[in-house]
């Protein structure tokens, strides 16, 4: 099962987040990593909710929108429509956006030009038919295209197949001059991509959260044959107010400890002289 964080969904969450939660966390791979329900932002664009992250090591990362719409269709005037409501913006959108935030957050948070991974967008239709015959995928926004309720046949497939697309898109544009886009690493995302995107995504209180990434396993290649080599845990970033509060706490246990110390004292003193009161009394009688 692939490692989830949080490891718990909200019991309000749409149907179809629910269903690939349940999928992702009982039936995927032992080696991904997939953070939910997520709030990021950058320095140039407001936040934005973030339903799915999988991180597939040594292949690249997955952002998925998830539609738990029974139906999708798109009007005469180009608006789509999911169930029996229209949207103004489009479901492709929101995963492009959600894609180029998390792809800024990363180059803000880590420092680099560019990762040396792709980073894939796509949409997940749970529980519907993507209408390819009236729907052009060509002009959608996102690197992949969509995936639908018929991919619950062979979900596993599905998502390496759409990181698998949105590399070759992300190739070809570079080799365009349309994106501007580092050489891909077939290592990458590693363990230490992993604490990146764990230290870019999870609050600050929750950091020590990212220790269980060190149970992951990324895939290793010893005399051309593939394992999962299980990595040490990655160290971890001292957290600023913690430190704070653990200062604050110390001089506090050494008075609770002096006092205690000064009562043992004061009892021992009382007691001393008491028996040696009643020892002279003993002695005068």
């Amino acid at each position: 099962m692939a490692m989830m964080i949080p490891p718990f969904i909200s019991p309000n969450a749409p149907p179809g987040e629910k269903k690939l939660f349940d999928w992702l966390s009982t039936y995927g791979d032992p080696d991904w990593i997939a953070l939910h329900d997520q709030h990021i932002s950058s320095k140039t664009d407001r936040e934005a909710q973030v339903d799915f992250i999988v991180i597939v090591p040594g292949m690249g990362v997955l952002v998925i929108e998830v539609k738990s719409h029974h139906s999708v269709s798109m009007s005469a005037d180009g608006q789509w429509v999911l169930g029996q409501q229209g949207f103004s913006r489009s479901p492709d959108e929101q995963a492009r956006t959600a894609q180029q935030i998390f792809y800024r957050r990363l180059k803000e948070t880590v420092g680099l030009d560019t990762p040396n991974f792709p980073i894939v967008g796509t949409v997940w239709f749970t529980h519907a038919d993507f209408p390819h015959d009236r729907i052009d995928t060509a002009k959608l926004k996102t690197l992949a295209e969509p995936l639908d309720q018929h991919s619950w046949s062979n979900p596993r497939a599905a998502i390496l197949g759409a990181i698998e697309q949105g590399r070759s898109g992300l190739v070809e544009n570079r080799q365009k001059g349309a994106f501007q886009w580092s050489d891909f690493n077939a290592a990458r995302p590693n363990r230490y991509d992993i604490e990146h995107i764990k230290g870019a995504l999870l609050p600050l209180k929750q950091h020590r959260l990212g220790q269980a990434l060190a149970t992951a396993r990324i895939p290793a290649v010893v005399g051309g044959i593939g394992f999962a080599a299980p990595i040490p845990p990655p160290p971890v970033a001292p957290v600023q107010h913690d430190d704070m509060a653990l200062a604050s706490y110390r001089p506090a246990r050494r008075t609770r400890r002096a006092l205690v110390l000064l009562t043992v004292f004061a009892f021992c003193v009382v007691a001393g002289a008491s028996m040696i009161v009643l020892a002279v009394e003993v002695a005068l009688s």
